[in-house]
């Protein structure tokens, strides 16, 4: 698996919106950009909504990445896929993945 994924280095430090969230799907290497749950973040002084977890897809792999305060946004996990009818089936796998770990 791949892990060179330029745009993790473009996320700030910070819990993004939904809106944030979805504008990097015009950064270089990835074709989709999910948020996963919103959280309440009032302890770090951000307003809900806004969240901790993504999922990022690049043309061969969907990456569940989750900030943590201090050292930024780290792949939790993540596969591959082949085709682009794979896709939707790859996001589906890895945000039940997430969505358990959060839970």
């Amino acid at each position: 698996m791949s892990f060179d994924i330029p745009a993790l280095d473009l996320l700030p430090d910070v819990p993004l919106s939904p809106d944030a969230v979805g504008q990097f799907e015009s950064e270089d290497g990835i074709c989709r950009a999910l948020p996963v749950a919103i959280k309440s973040t009032d302890s770090t002084g951000f307003e809900p909504p806004h969240v901790d977890d993504i999922i990022l897809a690049t043309q061969s792999e969907v990456l569940y990445v989750t900030r943590s305060p201090g050292n930024g946004w780290e792949i939790e996990h993540s596969e591959e896929y082949e085709a682009e009818n794979q896709l939707t089936d790859a996001i589906e796998s890895v945000t039940e993945f997430a969505e358990h770990q959060l839970s």
